[in-house]
């Protein structure tokens, strides 16, 4: 069930949730951006039996999702816009989860164009933050890594558990910037030099289709020294680029 705060209407909250817990910052297995998207999840266990998720979306329409997880199982099949709502930017609304029993469970929340403000339930209950991932990585690639919950940086988070960071950038690629920029770029290598992952996923593009050969090659020979450079522990994985057809598949 999704409601608005009643906090931002004047309505006073029902006292049997009167303490709000806030999971830490540092806990939130964050799929950071360098592109517009902003995906993410957080995950706590918790043994209340009803819980509120505060929420605030980031942006005005429908384009919202979120997705719920408990005990490592989907409640849905797939992302779902919360209560079938229109969002209004930057209002905060409240949606409840309620449980059959009164056990531990672990909750995980994926959040697309979502702010997380915390968490409502009973003073005697417990919500805790789940340990940080041991394994960090990071994805470079365009639309098909930037992608919200559906995207390349979400399905790697969901089958490993590790704390994932989203570099992609819809219509780039080693040589074309689009409306971003390049892979190879010293806004996204800087901004993995700063997360200094263990793993390094490039994923190619068919958005260098029209540029030569050479071109692509020297962009990417420039990027893989400047990563080795920038990230030495890091494992670095190269793919790509993904084909656009069947046939394009079958001549592959």
């Amino acid at each position: 069930m999704l409601r608005k705060d009643p906090q931002q209407n004047d309505v006073d909250l029902p006292c049997r949730r009167a303490d709000v817990y806030m999971l830490p910052a540092a806990r939130l297995r964050r799929l950071a951006t360098t592109g517009g998207e902003n995906s993410y999840a957080v995950e706590f266990d918790t043994d209340a039996a009803e819980i509120e998720l505060m929420i605030e979306a980031q942006s005005t329409g429908t384009s919202w999702r979120s997705w719920v997880w408990i005990n490592g199982q989907p409640l849905t099949a797939a992302p779902e816009q919360p209560g079938g709502l229109t969002a209004t930017a930057n209002s905060s609304y409240l949606c409840k989860l309620t449980f059959a029993d009164v056990r531990v469970r672990r909750v995980r929340v994926w959040l697309h164009r979502i702010r997380f403000s915390g968490v409502w339930a009973l003073p005697s209950t417990s919500v805790t933050p789940t340990a940080t991932p041991s394994v960090k990585a990071a994805l470079a690639g365009d639309s098909y890594v930037e992608a919200g919950l559906d995207g390349m940086h979400a399905a790697l988070a969901l089958a490993t558990g590790w704390e994932v960071y989203n570099a992609g950038q819809g219509g780039t690629g080693y040589v074309q910037a689009g409306t971003g920029s390049v892979f190879g770029s010293s806004t996204r290598l800087g901004w993995l030099e700063q997360i200094q992952p263990d793993v390094i996923i490039v994923h190619g593009t068919l958005n260098d289709d029209s540029a030569g050969a050479s071109a692509i090659g020297a962009a990417c020979s420039a990027m893989y020294a400047q990563l080795a450079a920038r990230c030495p522990r890091a494992l670095v994985f190269v793919v790509g680029p993904e084909v656009s057809s069947f046939a394009d598949s079958y001549t592959a």
